[in-house]
């Protein structure tokens, strides 16, 4: 089944629209913004990206009150949006896509033509929209527009990457577990390279460890039991260089089975019996163009659906990261 009208640019949803809802109330306590960060739009002009990770952020808010759930959305004002608006055309070299030769040539060096597309990270009361750069945008998480841009490096180190990913320890500590290279190859026979880190001293643990050659984007959950370490990831055996996320194959639908050896598994999962209450909230795309999509929302203990509410817009997109950020929290961080 084709898929590509959720590859196709979207539209800014500037005015919050309300979602019809089926079944039960949600918890009384859901109140707040659940915040969606991914690519919308993937052609300017004549220039088309070439991989669904070089579109452009097109952040979706989920606004809860009393029952009810408002839709909006509206694409980032990042300098590399603007800098792509301006000149209806790709202005700025992405993931995939670099610009050409010529259009290199006559630009200007710009530090700042970055696309926050991937993560959202709250501090306090203040949202930030995150990529894979140590350039942050500061947006209101009511009206999804920028307020400011951040260059972290000025306060923490002198760096041009950090993680979309952070985790917070214990403490509240927000760390910044991985960065990525400009390019990347994937060798076959080279086996997967292991280093472990003691968080409290920083040194690196003396013992070499390999694996069998893999591939992993994220991580589930890591623990210590009995002089092991456990680690859950979702493997990849081969990813072929990321060439199945080329928005040819995301559209007509065969990314997942041109190589099945780049369908991601869970390499090793633990399922929890004892779960605490609360909920799960998950957007649903619609392959049928027919139909809407829609919002469910799940007990987080049994799966079993609350409610769903059907969206006030034909389609969105597929979408990287999300968070939610609580009305009643006030100035706690997420």
């Amino acid at each position: 089944m084709r898929i590509n009208h959720l590859f196709e640019n979207f539209s800014d949803v500037s005015d919050p629209a309300e979602g019809v809802r089926i079944g039960a109330a949600p918890p009384t306590w859901l109140s707040g913004n659940f915040l969606r960060n991914g690519p919308g739009k993937f052609k300017f002009g004549d220039d088309e990206v070439n991989h669904w990770f070089d579109g452009m952020a097109y952040p979706q808010r989920y606004h809860f009150e009393n029952g009810r759930m408002l839709y909006s959305a509206k694409f980032l004002k990042s300098h590399a949006y603007l800098a792509c608006e301006k000149d209806k055309r790709l202005a700025v070299s992405t993931f995939a896509t670099p610009r050409s030769v010529q259009k290199n040539m006559k630009a200007k060096p710009d530090s700042g033509a970055y696309n926050c597309l991937v993560n959202f990270l709250q501090v306090n009361k203040e949202v930030y929209a995150l990529t894979e750069t140590s350039k942050w945008l500061r947006i209101c998480q009511d009206t999804l527009e920028v307020q400011a841009q951040e260059d972290i490096s000025n306060h923490v180190a002198e760096i041009l990457s950090c993680s979309a990913h952070p985790i917070r320890d214990r403490d509240g500590t927000v760390t910044e577990p991985t960065c990525f290279r400009d390019a990347l190859f994937w060798k076959e026979r080279q086996y997967v390279n292991i280093i472990l880190v003691d968080k409290k001293t920083g040194n690196r643990h003396p013992r070499k460890f390999f694996a069998p050659p893999f591939f992993t984007f994220h991580h589930a959950n890591a623990f210590e039991r009995d002089g092991f370490l456990y680690v859950d990831f979702c493997l990849v055996e081969n990813p072929g260089n990321f060439e199945d996320l080329l928005l040819q194959h995301m559209r007509d639908g065969s990314f997942s089975s041109r190589n099945p050896l780049f369908r991601p598994f869970l390499h090793r999962i633990v399922i929890p019996t004892n779960v605490s209450g609360g909920i799960i909230l998950v957007p649903v795309m619609s392959a049928n163009q027919r139909k809407k999509p829609i919002f469910m929302i799940l007990d987080a203990k049994s799966l079993r659906e609350i409610c769903r509410y059907v969206l006030p817009v034909p389609r969105i997109p597929m979408g990287f990261h999300a968070i939610f950020v609580d009305a009643a929290a006030g100035d706690k961080e997420n």
